[in-house]
């Protein structure tokens, strides 16, 4: 039986994170629970709305996403085991009534060949507001949101709502995946990505954990189950304005990247995306669907070969790659 973990790291337990946990509590989901916020008063609003089995750990201030995470599974870690599924998730997320059990199949039938599942997430921003209003000017959805109304989100939602027809589909990779939203990765990987190089440098363990899953020949799927609702509220939104204010726009992972392997951030990420869903998407959706893992294991040997490449001209990502030029440097 594989024990799950899930971590949600907030700035706040205000009505936004309450509406999420509520959702959360009703839903099929029956694994350990941690939150991880400065909030003082998280304990006492936890447990105002049931929530006296949920571990909630109080830090002395605000730290980068990877820091509040990593926080969260360290606490636990005597609790873990290296094949303990991690799942973490913003806190201005409504989760659906049945999820866990559907995600749990997936992952019991792909455990030894995948180290990322992540959820379709849908979010939802009202139109009309700018950055800072967003969820808060809306009634509408403060309302849904302090009902747990995930029924009447979707419904706001399915005209746009991306389809799974699909049993299983590759995870199409943005800025910040995996861990976009919400997912679902083998503590042995984490555990992996602190031994090596902590947690604290914004966005890096994410990029590492990718790196590691490549060194260990497993996939990073998205699961064709329901939705989650995620509203873009002003916690999530603080985050990016928290890291710009104290960190400027350009990340310490870049740098910290480059000293590493000696090649660009940006780099990796483009070739990832471009070769494993640009060249290769059909065969790994098929070979995944039909269960023929190793009609897709030479990606990883093209993968690591792809990266090697520092000639912009002969590269196979250049068509349509935004970084040309940052790759042609020496390995330090």
């Amino acid at each position: 039986m594989i024990k799950y973990l899930l971590v949600i790291p907030s700035h706040s337990c205000d009505f936004v994170t309450m509406g999420g946990i509520r959702s959360l509590l009703q839903s099929d989901y029956g694994g350990k629970i941690v939150i991880v916020t400065p909030d003082t008063t998280a304990r006492s609003s936890v447990d105002a709305i049931g929530g006296n089995g949920i571990d909630v750990i109080v830090t002395d201030r605000m730290y980068p996403p990877d820091g509040m995470i990593g926080r969260g599974i360290t606490n636990k870690q005597k609790d873990l085991d290296d094949d303990t599924m991690i799942l973490w998730m913003h806190n201005d997320i409504i989760y659906p009534s049945k999820w866990f059990y559907d995600m749990d199949n997936i992952i019991r039938e792909l455990h030894n060949n995948i180290w990322c599942f992540t959820m379709p997430v849908y979010s939802l921003v009202p139109r009309g507001f700018d950055t800072q209003e967003r969820c808060d000017a809306s009634s509408t959805i403060i309302s849904m949101w302090n009902t747990h109304s995930y029924n009447d989100m979707l419904e706001i939602a399915k005209p746009i709502l991306p389809s799974y027809p699909k049993k299983f589909y590759r995870e199409i990779l943005v800025f910040g995946a995996p861990f976009f939203s919400g997912s679902c990765f083998k503590y042995s990987v984490y555990k992996e990505v602190l031994d090596r190089y902590g947690y604290n440098t914004y966005f890096l363990s994410e990029y590492l954990s990718i790196l590691i899953g490549v060194e260990r020949r497993e996939w990073h799927i998205l699961g064709n189950i329901s939705p989650f609702i995620h509203v873009s509220s002003w916690d999530t939104i603080s985050y990016n304005l928290f890291h710009m204010n104290n960190q400027g726009t350009t990340y310490p992972a870049y740098d910290m990247w480059f000293r590493l392997f000696g090649y660009n951030l940006s780099c990796f990420h483009q070739k990832y995306c471009n070769y494993t869903i640009g060249i290769n998407e059909e065969k790994i959706v098929e070979a995944i669907n039909n269960g023929n893992w190793h009609d897709i294991d030479y990606i990883f040997d093209d993968f690591k070969e792809l990266l090697l490449v520092r000639d912009c001209n002969i590269c196979p990502s250049k068509v349509s790659c935004g970084h040309v030029g940052y790759c042609n440097v020496s390995r330090k």
